[in-house]
């Protein structure tokens, strides 16, 4: 069980590694390091415990069923809140050099890895990226708007420096929306909202539906079973049975490499993300040299 800087050693020392979050600093260092674990047969395996959560399981299932319809929307916020005490508690806490990023890469990882599996990855992607109130280097609030293609679009908001605490998903589609936020509601059209859209012979008719609680039962989950399910794999030589591997790992950094990108620069960003563009930037945001546009 290894943290992100010595786990592209030990794939080359023919071992299995099964690596924090986020996996590297950058897109281009985690593509190294899902390279030597394929190129050396090992397996990687990446700690997103929040899949395992019965709720958040619950939700995949729904949508994966195509209970939700298309979707059409996929929207989070996610205030992980941290005073200024918690960023003098160490000298590499806040900065570009010890972090490599704010709350992007240390505590909103695991929201960029929900926002991927439940709603999948965007193609496009403007952002602004800011610090508010805390003294430190990187960003403590980061707002995205994603473009997907065909009518599909997402909005992810982050911040430190917000209250209260704990994510919010919304994900729309042609049969309701689903939320989250400690618990699952599921608002059901008794009409696919594209047929009463096109179909609707009043001008402020609307479309009939209920809100039903979605009940899952309590218990298990977290650290332990991504750690047995890792185990399974090794034992088994069966990678499907990880909870999330390497390449999970490397699109929810992706993300947040696009997210820091686009808000830093104030211009639009493709995926996939181009490496040596990202990796200009964060060499001059370490080098206390680059200007965010305004």
């Amino acid at each position: 069980y290894f943290h992100p800087p010595i786990a592209e050693f030990a794939a080359k020392c023919g071992v299995h590694v099964l690596s924090e979050k986020p996996i590297a600093v950058s897109v281009g260092a985690a593509d190294k390091m899902v390279n030597a674990c394929q190129e050396n047969n090992v397996f990687l395996g990446v700690m997103f415990q929040q899949r395992t959560e019965p709720l958040r399981l619950k939700m995949k299932t729904i949508i994966e069923s195509g209970e939700l319809g298309e979707i059409h929307r996929v929207s989070m916020s996610a205030p992980w809140y941290r005073p200024q005490a918690y960023y003098d508690s160490g000298a590499w806490r806040g900065t570009w050099k010890g972090e490599g990023g704010g709350i992007l890469m240390n505590q909103a990882p695991h929201s960029l890895d929900q926002f991927l599996w439940l709603g999948g990855a965007p193609q496009k992607i403007q952002a602004i990226a800011s610090t508010r109130w805390h003294s430190i280097e990187v960003e403590n609030l980061a707002m995205a708007i994603m473009d997907y293609g065909d009518g599909k679009v997402g909005s992810l908001y982050a911040s430190t420096a917000e209250v209260p605490g704990g994510e919010r998903i919304e994900i729309a589609g042609d049969n309701g929306v689903l939320v989250f936020d400690g618990k699952l509601r599921f608002y059901e059209l008794e009409q696919p909202l594209r047929e009463h859209l096109t179909t609707s012979s009043g001008m402020f008719d609307h479309p009939k539906g209920y809100w039903r609680d979605i009940e899952v039962e309590n218990g298990g989950g977290g650290h332990n079973e991504v750690i047995r399910a890792f185990a399974r794999a090794v034992r088994d030589n069966d990678a499907s049975q990880m909870i999330a591997d390497g390449e999970d790992g490397l699109r929810a950094l992706e993300l947040a490499n696009a997210i820091l990108l686009a808000g830093y620069t104030r211009r639009e960003v493709q995926l996939p993300l181009s490496r040596p563009r990202y990796e200009r930037m964060l060499k001059l945001l370490q080098r206390g040299e680059f200007q965010t546009a305004q």
